[in-house]
Formats: C-alpha cells, sequence, structure tokens
C-alpha cells in the first residue's frame, strides 16, 4: 500500500488506500452533449441589447458556458451585455439599485438590464437537497430568505438529493424574479444537459435530470455520549 500522511491539527495521521481504488477513476455515466448540441441548446436561449449574463459557479463546465453564450451574443450583434462572476450586489438602500426581484424577495442589480441571465450548475447539496441557482441566490443575496430557509430545516443532518423545506424556501423566493436562468447538469468529463428559462422550472429539470442518472449515498457518523 502506498503511504501517505496527513495533517491533523499537530500531527500526522497515517492513511492505508489500496492500490486498486487509487487507479479507479470515479466518475458518473452519464451521456454527455457534443458540441454540436450544446451550440444549438444555447441559440434558443433569449438573448437581447443591454443584457447581464452572471456566473453563479466557478466551474469549468459553468465558464465554458459563458464564453459560448458570448460567442452566440457576438455573433448575433448584441450591444451592452456584460458578464459578471459571484459577487456582492448593492444592498436595497443602494439609490442606483435595480429590483430584479419582488417587493418581499427583493434582489437588487447595480442598474437597470432588459435581459438578465443567472448561469450555475446543478449538484447536490446537503442543506436544500439541490444546489443550483435558486439556492445560490439565496444563499449570497437574500440573508433573510436564507435565514428563513436555515430554520425550516427538519434537523441537523445534511440531506443531499432530498426534496425538503429549505428547497420550498429558495424556489418560493425565485419564482418572481424579472430574470432567466441556463441550468448545467455536467461532471469533469463534459456537459449532460442545459435547461434554460423560468428559474424554478430549469432548475426543477436540471434537477429531474441529475437524480434520473445519479445517486447520492450519506454516511452518518455514529457516536455516543457516555456518562459515569
Amino acid at each position: 500500500m502506498p503511504e501517505i500522511w496527513l495533517k491533523y491539527g499537530t500531527t500526522d495521521v497515517a492513511l492505508d488506500i489500496k492500490f486498486g481504488n487509487l487507479l479507479a477513476q470515479v466518475c458518473p455515466d452519464i451521456p454527455l452533449m457534443s458540441d454540436e448540441d450544446i451550440a444549438a441548446t444555447l441559440g434558443n436561449v433569449a438573448m437581447s441589447n443591454n443584457m447581464l449574463i452572471l456566473a453563479l459557479s466557478r466551474s469549468k463546465p459553468v465558464q465554458r458556458i459563458v464564453q459560448m453564450l458570448q460567442a452566440v451574443i457576438q455573433s448575433r450583434g448584441f450591444e451592452g451585455v456584460h458578464v459578471n462572476g459571484v459577487r456582492k450586489l448593492p444592498i436595497m438602500e443602494s439609490n442606483e439599485g435595480f429590483n430584479v426581484g419582488s417587493h418581499d424577495c427583493p434582489l437588487f442589480l447595480g442598474r437597470r438590464y432588459e435581459n438578465v441571465i443567472f448561469v450555475s450548475r446543478t449538484s447536490y447539496d446537503p442543506l436544500f437537497g439541490f444546489s443550483g441557482t435558486p439556492t445560490i441566490l439565496l444563499r449570497y443575496y437574500m440573508q433573510d430568505r436564507m435565514l428563513a430557509a436555515f430554520e425550516s430545516r427538519r434537523s441537523n443532518l445534511p440531506t443531499p438529493g432530498v426534496d425538503c423545506p429549505p428547497m420550498a424556501v429558495a424556489l418560493s423566493a425565485s419564482e418572481k424574479l424579472s430574470a432567466a436562468s441556463v441550468e448545467l447538469v455536467a461532471s469533469n468529463s463534459g456537459i449532460s444537459g442545459i435547461y434554460s428559462g423560468n428559474i424554478c422550472d430549469g432548475f426543477r429539470n436540471a434537477i429531474q435530470k441529475l437524480t434520473s442518472a445519479t445517486t447520492v449515498e450519506v454516511d452518518y457518523a455514529k457516536s455516543a455520549i457516555v456518562g459515569g
């Protein structure tokens, strides 16, 4: 067995790993989209002048899709298109802020855009069950609703892959957003699905694709409190 040591506090811990496990390459067995299929799907995304594309992930699949969207935008001659990554948006009191949400679930941008597109990668999440545009927006930009989502959890144990109350809070907060999303189902091998349009519908469709092709297993830690 290979000798591997990991730092644990002020000491080192030895790990015993079989060679077979090191040689195995673990990746989801999901059919991948061809470049032609990806381009055709992105060609159906509604675009316009004065548009904002906000990438909600730094993953390679999201970066690739943003670059391909930029190529489509350039080929169609749209102007005033801005591309940004995950960042803090102006606070509610900002005089320059433009609310693309509702009064009870505001989401403020720095200026008014004719079209706003969020790009994210759908995956599993321990609190919401799944991660995507609705949950990322809630986590980063809607602190009050994020607190409500956290308080709605049924237990302190992680619930990846489960349709749970925090997910309902996230979907409710995104229902009235005047924006669209491009949700990706992807792995390190490539992109398996692209779902665009309404934020909540695109997220649900991406979840359906993800759960139909993958599974998630959680090993809960076992502990006991012994008193004398």
